[in-house]
């Protein structure tokens, strides 16, 4: 099955999100609805009756799949919203563009009458426009068939389906209320208690056509009983807009509108007298005038031989076009339009005339432009029109047929649209083996049209509340480990009974040959202490008499057949009630367990020991308090005996591994729940070595699971090192059963099993990377399903934690971290997230494999994840330990970048200054230049930079470019150290990392100082550069900074001239009580820099090559607009710059840019 590639998001409602999405390998866009399962009577009705629609002003349903928490519509892409979004947003809408959105509604609506289908509930939000603005039906969730109540389909639905689940009820019972629909847009008539109707849509469409040229329904109140008032007993007002044009509407649509919305409905407006009113005499003749031009185009072109007539879109290959002439793999129905001919859309291409197939063969090319379909989904819909179209005439062209009648013609109602049908409506699976949906893949560019993005305000975006300190490695180990295993990793599943693993036959009984009597399973739990005493009895004494009949005969003499079969209905009888925790509590807490292990040891055959066996099994399976003097050791000794004697026989294997695993599990859990490490109950050694030899001898994949099953489940209660199970010798058979199994169920299971026994030792998993290697470990972790995934991961980040070794050689493979990285594009939210735990642990003081990460995409994954734009609806749960994830990577991140600023300053604080450093120092120079990317990358994201931009971070950037300015001025030689690219990257990261702090104000904000005394010195020293790139990227950054530091000051100035006295104190205060204090005198700093450092030198950058000037010029425009006293220091008439100034403002204020146009 090809994978769904899902873009941004158009829409959300309270159950369902709309996608842009297309397939893989096809460049046609789609959108995909994805509803909860809440929603699937409305879906399936809206498949039912939309699937065989064909209409430009029907939205084009192409295919539905069902996955495990959601249904996915595949439907035709419409790009221009709703009609109520585009109604909101104008307010309203002239009376042309009514006119023209009118008949689009009125030509849809009229085909769907036609095949017979009422709409029902038409509102605004459930009419959307495509690209070139035509409008289309696009929810039938609540439309019906004619002659039918949607009340029938949905009774008829639930009762179709094998098992309701718990809410069908539920929905069933309030199904009238969600079949009312809107009560704004619904006739009088269906407000009074009748079925939707022809006219009632008539009704909304006057509604609609009302609510386009105002700007709102033509009745409308928040109280519902007052809008039920009005729209029973009063006259909608007259329509009036005042967005477009005051001049009040036409009378032809105030009579339209009148005609409509008549309350009575056998005196409202029907479709002759809709189509023939004269308010649609001007759209129609504009689309008569179109048609007759091309019409003319096609004669012209059949004159020259020329078929553009039939070109298809652009996504139709050209091979299809030359098949579409003889083949079906088109829809032979035309599109549904106004002409003087009618077409009759069940024409067949097998009774076609050859003139005929010729103008058929037309349409049907021009309507493969509709809808985007694909050839096998055009081969379905033309399969369907086939089958529609069985035994029905050939509607011959009538050319006498007037235009208002044509659209009257009424077609055959379409069969899918019956209820006999029902139980056909199945979507196609879209569950992969590992129950995800995993074939809706989220695209790494994915976004929603929704505002999600993050403020930089630090006061806004605080750093995210991680009990963490990221400096730590002691405290990001224990987060991790904490993180690392969920409550869904440690769930467990049967091992008897388990359809995953075997299927088994059902138990029955017979209550009249029983030998004791056959209380039902209500009666026992109401038994007194008494009544169980004598039915225990009872019952141990029918298995022991039976038993000791048999051993009368000898052993020559047939086994009586009576005999058998009664025990085997009593064992029946008991696997059909022990599924109760309070009866198996009761029995494996009796003497019937001993009699039960007897009886393994002396039944006749294998048929009674794989009953018991059973009844055992059940027992262990559903009991939760386990008495200290319950008989289990000596049951669990007979099995493990019994499974030492049958090794070789798989058969009798798959009856005692059940049994014997839920024994091993329920005595584990209990000593658990009771914090007895010692153990309450015996368990032989033998037990788990048989489980191993299960595990690792024979080729029965039952049997494998089965042992892996036990495993997993006994894991799961494991609480030390000590347990017979957590040995590497286990898990070397986990691993090889994992990657040797064709069973992706035995695979799940064994991967599981191992990941559960590393949480408790480390070691497990390690001598597993020790013997096979970190390339083997991660070979298909990128192409395992989800829940493999996930174990995988838990695994090997489990035993990373405990190897510093191991983690140092995973993370110095490139390959290795790829493919960690890959597991970010998976659509499963656990998945990400236990990828995000082992990336933390590689990158870990290892910043170059940070570099690695941050060059493959790593934040972009990360602020996709905080923007939560993913294919589905997350259980908060799992969304919830995400954010966890995501919250403790973006605390460490966001302190590694002082790290690795610290880092760059102390290697180059030991070059600096030196013509030729050492060798030592020029490797370390290398090793660490280049990290400062890792700085920019995270700065660029609006995730870090609110965390990073801290006084200590600003004071790091003004050392930085200090120790730049001693590099360009060539007093340290540090190219012939590192190269040239590595020392023109480090100055061109530095300028790039002030020029985002130029671009985003908030951050800086409260540390105007720390900018001005750290990094304006260097930065104005670095405009004077003999390097023409390193100069005008500083003045291009000063330009950005001067609007940063002068307008805000200067701006608080003159706040502060205009408020009382009163607003003063208060601001003040407020200023004391933050950083704000400290950047009081900020103002009087920026000008003491700029006139002693920048000012005095001035005309040498006026005067320098291009393009210096103009960016010189621009920044002291930019100066002097936002600050007084910079404008009256130029504008000194003794000053020597003010005569070159003024040349060179009139001749940027002449030409423009066209006055020193950059060179580069």
């Amino acid at each position: 099955m090809e994978n769904f590639i899902l873009y941004e998001e158009l829409g959300a409602g309270h159950n369902s999100v709309v996608y842009k999405a297309r397939k893989k390998s096809n460049l046609n866009y789609v959108a995909i609805n994805c509803s909860d399962k809440a929603k699937r009577p409305e879906i399936t009705n809206h498949v039912r009756l939309s699937q065989d629609l064909n209409h430009p002003n029907i939205v084009s349903f192409y295919e539905w799949y069902e996955t495990s928490n959601h249904l996915w519509m595949v439907v035709e892409l419409c790009t221009g919203g709703s009609l109520k979004s585009v109604v909101t947003h104008d307010g309203s809408l002239p009376e042309d563009v009514v006119r023209r959105f009118g008949w689009d509604l009125v030509k849809g609506l009229k085909y769907i009458h036609e095949v017979g289908i009422i709409f029902s509930d038409l509102a605004p939000a459930k009419i959307l426009l495509d690209g070139s603005g035509i409008l289309k039906f696009g929810n039938f969730g609540l439309s019906k068939a004619e002659g039918e109540t949607l009340q029938d389909f949905f009774t008829l639905l639930y009762n179709s389906e094998e098992t309701e689940d718990q809410n069908g009820k539920k929905n069933l019972d309030n199904i009238r209320t969600r079949l009312q629909g809107s009560p704004t847009y619904s006739a009088p008539e269906v407000l009074q208690g009748s079925e939707t109707n022809m006219s009632s849509d008539l009704w909304a469409l006057g509604c609609i056509l009302y609510y386009m040229y105002t700007g709102k329904p033509p009745f409308y109140s928040e109280s519902h009983t007052e809008l039920i008032e009005m729209i029973l007993h009063q006259e909608p007002p007259s329509p009036r807009q005042t967005v477009f044009s005051a001049d009040p509407p036409s009378q032809d649509f105030q009579c339209l509108l009148k005609g409509l919305l008549n309350k009575k409905m056998e005196k409202r407006m029907d479709w002759p007298e809709l189509l023939d009113h004269p308010f649609w005499t001007k759209v129609r003749e504009e689309e008569a005038n179109a048609e007759e031009g091309k019409e003319e185009e096609d004669e012209e072109g059949e004159k020259n031989g020329c078929v553009s007539h039939t070109r298809v879109c652009d996504f139709t290959p050209p091979a299809e076009v030359e098949k579409l002439p003889d083949s079906h793999s088109v829809i032979t129905q035309p599109p549904y339009r106004m002409s003087k001919k009618l077409i009759s859309s069940h024409t067949t291409a097998s009774t076609d005339k050859p003139s005929d197939r010729r103008i058929d063969r037309e349409e049907s090319v021009k309507l493969t432009c509709y809808g985007d379909l694909t050839n096998s989904q055009r081969l379905r819909r033309e399969e369907g029109n086939e089958r529609r179209g069985e035994g029905q005439a050939e509607t011959e062209d009538d050319p006498k047929l007037p235009g208002a009648l044509e659209m009257s013609h009424t077609l055959q109602p379409n069969k899918s649209f019956t209820l006999d049908n029902v139980s056909e409506l199945r979507p196609k699976s879209g569950v992969d083996e590992d129950n995800t949906e995993a074939i809706f893949l989220l695209s790494s560019s994915a976004n929603s049209r929704r505002n999600n993005s993050t403020s930089d305000c630090p006061n806004q975006n605080s750093a995210p509340q991680v009990a963490v300190t990221a400096s730590t490695g002691s405290s990001i180990t224990s987060s991790v480990k904490g993180l690392l295993h969920t409550d869904s990793d440690l769930t467990i599943a049967p091992i008897i009974d388990n359809p995953k693993i075997l299927k088994n036959t059902a138990v029955r009984f017979d209550p009249k040959t029983l030998c004791v009597p056959a209380y039902s399973i209500e009666k026992l739990q109401t038994m007194c202490d008494e009544e169980w005493t004598v039915f225990l009895s009872q019952l141990c004494s029918s298995l022991e008499e039976q038993s000791t009949a048999n051993s009368v005969f000898s052993p020559a003499a047939p086994t009586p057949s009576t005999t058998i079969r009664s025990k085997l209905n009593l064992l029946c009888y008991l696997c059909c009630v022990v599924g109760h925790k309070a009866i198996a509590n009761k029995l494996i807490n009796s003497k019937l367990l001993q009699v039960l292990t007897q009886q393994l040891r002396q039944a006749p055959n294998w048929d009674v020991r794989s009953k018991v066996l059973r009844v055992m099994g059940l027992l262990a399976l559903h009991c939760t308090d386990l008495g200290e003097d319950s008989p289990v050791s000596e049951a669990v000794s007979t099995l493990t005996d019994l499974l030492r004697d049958n090794l070789k026989n798989t058969k009798i294997k798959q009856f005692l591994l059940p049994p014997l695993g839920e024994f091993l599990y329920l005595i584990s859990s209990q000593e658990e729940k009771r914090g007895s490490p010692e153990g309450l109950w015996f368990v032989p050694a033998a037990a788990y070595t048989g489980l191993m030899r299960s595990l690792r001898e024979g080729n029965d994949s039952v049997v494998h699971h089965m042992a892996a099953k036990a495993i997993e489940n006994i894991s799961t209660t494991v609480a030390g090192p000590s347990h017979p199970l957590v040995t590497t010798e286990i898990g070397s058979a986990l691993w090889y059963l994992f990657t040797h199994s064709t069973v992706e169920a035995v695979r799940l299971t064994a991967i599981s099993s191992l990941s559960r026994l590393t949480r408790v030792v480390p070691a497990v998993f390690l001598a597993v990377i020790d013997t096979c290697g970190p390339a083997a470990i991660l070979e298909d972790v990128g192409t395992a399903g989800a829940r493999v995934q996930q174990h995988l991961l838990a695994a090997i980040a489990t035993a990373l934690l405990t190897s510093r070794i191991q983690t140092h050689r995973m993370a110095q493979s490139k390959d290795l971290v790829f493919k960690v990285l890959r597991c970010q594009e998976s659509p499963s939210t656990l998945t990400r997230a236990k990828a995000l735990l082992l990336l933390l642990l590689l990158i870990q003081d290892n910043t170059h494999t940070l570099l690695y990460c941050c060059q493959h995409r790593l934040v972009m994954y990360l602020e996709r994840d905080l923007r939560k734009a993913t294919p589905l609806r997350e259980i908060p749960s799992q969304s919830g330990y995400l954010s966890q994830c995501l919250d403790l990577l973006i605390v460490y991140l966001s302190s590694t970048a002082l790290v690795i600023m610290e880092d760059i300053l102390c290697t180059l604080r030991g070059v600096i200054g030196r013509r030729h450093p050492s060798t030592a120092q020029s490797r370390e120079l290398k090793q660490t230049l280049p990290t400062i990317s890792v700085v920019l990358e995270l700065l660029t994201s609006q995730v870090f930079r609110a965390q990073i931009v801290t006084r200590e971070f600003l004071e790091q950037i003004g050392l930085l470019l200090n120790y730049i300015v001693s590099i360009d001025s060539s007093e340290t030689n540090l190219a012939s150290a590192v190269g040239a690219p590595i020392c023109d990257e480090l100055i061109r990261t530095t300028l790039s990392i002030v020029e985002v702090l130029s671009q985003h104000h908030a951050p800086i904000g409260p540390y105007h100082n720390a900018v001005v005394d750290a990094i304006l010195p260097p930065l104005i020293t670095l405009a004077f550069s003999r390097n023409v790139e390193w100069a005008v990227f500083v003045l291009r950054v000063l330009s950005e900074l001067s609007l940063v530091l002068l307008v805000q000051d200067g701006g608080d100035t003159e706040q502060y001239k205009e408020e009382t006295d009163e607003k003063k104190e208060r601001n003040e205060k407020a200023e004391r009580a933050g950083e704000g204090k400290e950047d009081g005198t900020s103002c009087s700093q920026i000008l003491s820099v700029i006139t002693k450092s920048l000012l005095p030198r001035y005309e040498t950058l006026l005067r320098a090559a291009e393009p210096i000037p103009l960016y010189a010029l621009k920044l002291l425009v930019s100066m002097t607009e936002n600050s007084t006293q910079v404008n009256q220091t130029q504008q000194d008439p003794t000053d020597s710059l003010s005569a070159h100034y003024g040349q060179q403002q009139q001749c940027y204020q002449r030409d423009g840019p066209e006055c020193s146009r950059p060179a580069v």
